[in-house]
């Protein structure tokens, strides 16, 4: 059997106050992690600029070896001009110089040999008085010496002009090998100059990519800590995120309770009753 029990005014009246006391705030709702889905967005695009970093050095140390090179064949191409000038002046030397001079001396041993014949010292030889055997005998070696010696001179001019011949041939294949490294080197430069504006464009990308994951993050977070944040600010920010409602820390706003879920109502107040 139930029975209702009256009170006076001045006894209900601190009960009614009593119910009438601070509303409970209904359960706040927390977003579970909107920042994870972006997280794995930042983690891929870290990835992709650390691998990067293996090609970028790749890359350099080719460079560096190319400039090692050319810097390497500039010195070659200024030894083989130097080696050129020498060779040369060397030639002109022997040309203009060493074989005329001995080409003279032949000359003049030619007309030596011709006096000597002239004074009654045949070539072919012969008999003849003693005195006059002697003098032809001593003047044909004197002659015959000097002759040797011309002969000599005229041989080793010959020679050294022969290897100035190949050293200049030598400079000249040089020089020729060093153009067509060169050329190899500018082409292989091309290329990796290509490579690395395109390796420093996606550098460029990723990191933009990469600064504007990381704020998106913090806005969520930032738009999610405010007071009064609308359902459609906070999905156009962070997502359609799901609220699990495990968070006792955040302010009060319209996300005390998901997005598409009602408000909490105030809780009722009024009399007390009993039941028996």
């Amino acid at each position: 059997m139930r029975t209702t029990m009256f009170c006076s005014l001045l006894l209900c009246l601190p009960l009614t106050m009593a119910g009438q006391g601070t509303p409970a705030r209904p359960a706040q709702s927390r977003p579970a992690q909107p920042a994870r889905a972006d997280q794995k967005d930042i983690d891929a695009v870290i990835a992709e600029l650390n691998a990067t970093v293996p090609k970028d050095a790749d890359i350099s140390a080719q460079l560096t070896a190319l400039d090692k090179s050319d810097a390497d064949l500039k010195k070659s191409d200024q030894a083989q001009i130097d080696t050129s000038q020498m060779v040369q002046k060397q030639l002109n030397r022997l040309k203009n110089e060493t074989l005329p001079a001995i080409q003279a001396r032949a000359n003049a041993w030619d007309v030596k040999r011709q006096n000597h014949i002239n004074s009654g010292c045949p070539a072919e030889g012969g008999r003849m008085p003693v005195d006059q055997a002697n003098r032809c005998n001593a003047e044909t070696d004197t002659l015959m010496a000097e002759r040797g010696r011309i002969f000599a001179d005229a041989e080793s001019a010959t020679k050294e002009r022969a290897q100035y011949e190949q050293l200049r041939d030598a400079v000249t294949a040089t020089t020729l090998s060093n153009a067509a490294k060169e050329k190899a080197n500018n082409a292989q430069r091309d290329i990796l100059n290509a490579q690395k504006a395109e390796l420093d464009a996606a550098k460029k990308r990723l990191t933009a990519r990469l600064d504007d994951l990381k704020k998106g993050v913090d806005s969520c977070a930032k738009l999610l800590s405010q007071r009064g944040a609308s359902c459609e600010a906070i999905k156009a920010r962070c997502g359609n995120i799901q609220f699990d409602g495990a968070s006792a820390n955040l302010p009060a706003s319209a996300y005390d309770t998901p997005c598409g879920a009602p408000l909490a109502g105030k809780p009722r107040t009024g009399g007390v009753t009993a039941n028996k």
